[in-house]
């Protein structure tokens, strides 16, 4: 089993299936139709919104199944052309997606052949693979839901998390872009004008002193508290003009002390008052699954059969397509390899873990 889960890694990882090229994304998904065709119980479905692929392989007919298994092929570009040549040294995969997140990808497939090998009596699997989530996945996981596309146990991701922790709880997340009014002047007679600039940073200032956790994010081990950063500004033309206008967005991730709904309706105050619109808003809200629900205790029972010790349940910083499952009421776990690197040059998957992973979903889906 090592060696089918590393060749098609290996297969998977030669595929330079960049996010916005479809022609490659088109390649893995028929890698992956191809690896399943033939099979006794097989079902496919491929989607495509906006031109991007979806593929779906069941071994049931319709769209309730038990477990969805859930990851994508897309990843982001590489920042020289050589990572897409798998490099195995130290016991260690080095290349572009080996973290994010082509051998949880690859790893559910030869599970998914397993499942298929098996009687109709096993739980009823649908592995779901798609190509946007590096875009936020608007064309891949979210219109999957759109389409009834449902688990009643819940999903697995294997994109987050360690082989030592799972994951329950994602942040929400807001990204906003606002322009910001002034009244441009000379520079050195700023008294005659109002600095744009000045407008973006003091609602940057405000929004933290309103919903950032300071204690919690600079003095608390888990760093579970809501955070607020301007992450890009556009302003001004040249050196000695204040400048009128100034473009800028705000990234920010939240925890349950939030409702979405309250904290739109703070950070539109706080916007408008430094005299700024807000012109365009991606958002999700906060992904959690109780740790004491029947999905994730069974998942931990499997762990501690395979692994012989209790993981540590945690939750995470930032967000994965599960996020759209959960919005569903799906109850959502995430599981991964040990990796490091994520979107860097020396981007890297340890392979023992990956087998454990693989082993640990075996035994949640298959019981042995």
């Amino acid at each position: 089993m090592k060696t089918e889960i590393l060749k098609v890694l290996d297969d998977l990882l030669k595929i330079e299936s960049v996010s916005t090229d479809i022609e490659k994304l088109d390649e893995v998904t028929e890698y992956i139709k191809q690896y399943f065709e033939g099979l006794k119980g097989c079902y496919i479905d491929e989607l495509r919104y906006n031109n991007k692929p979806s593929i779906i392989v069941k071994n049931f007919e319709g769209k309730n199944a038990d477990v969805i298994l859930n990851g994508h092929y897309d990843v982001v570009p590489p920042s020289e052309q050589w990572q897409f040549e798998p490099k195995e040294e130290d016991w260690k995969i080095y290349a572009r997606g080996s973290w994010d997140m082509k051998s949880g990808d690859a790893l559910m497939m030869v599970l998914m052949k397993k499942v298929l090998q098996k009687s109709w009596e096993v739980k009823k699997v649908a592995l779901i693979l798609t190509s946007d989530e590096e875009l936020w996945g608007p064309d891949g996981a979210a219109k999957i839901v759109e389409e009834w596309y449902t688990a009643d146990e819940g999903v697995l991701v294997p994109d987050s998390g360690s082989l030592e922790e799972i994951v329950i709880a994602e942040k929400g997340m807001i990204d906003i872009e606002a322009h910001f009014k002034g009244l441009s002047c000379h520079a050195s007679r700023p008294w005659h004008g109002e600095n744009a600039i000045e407008n973006a940073y003091a609602t940057l200032m405000e929004l933290r002193k309103e919903l950032q956790d300071d204690d919690v994010l600079y003095k608390s081990e888990d760093n579970w508290g809501t955070s607020v950063n301007l992450t890009k500004i556009q302003a001004g033309t040249v050196v000695n003009v204040i400048p009128d206008m100034a473009k800028a967005t705000f990234d920010i991730r939240f925890t349950e002390k939030y409702t979405l709904e309250k904290i739109l309706k703070k950070i539109q105050v706080i916007i408008e008052r430094n005299h700024g619109e807000i012109i365009s808003t991606i958002h999700w809200d906060l992904v959690h699954t109780p740790e004491e629900s029947d999905f994730v205790q069974a998942y931990i029972w499997a762990y501690e059969s395979v692994m012989w010790v209790k993981p540590k349940v945690m939750k995470e910083h930032w967000a994965s397509d599960g996020r759209f499952f959960s919005a569903k009421w799906m109850p959502l776990l995430l599981h991964r390899p040990t990796c490091e690197n994520i979107h860097s040059k020396n981007e890297w998957v340890e392979i023992d873990s990956i087998m454990k992973i693989y082993t640990v979903y075996k035994q949640f889906i298959l019981g042995e």
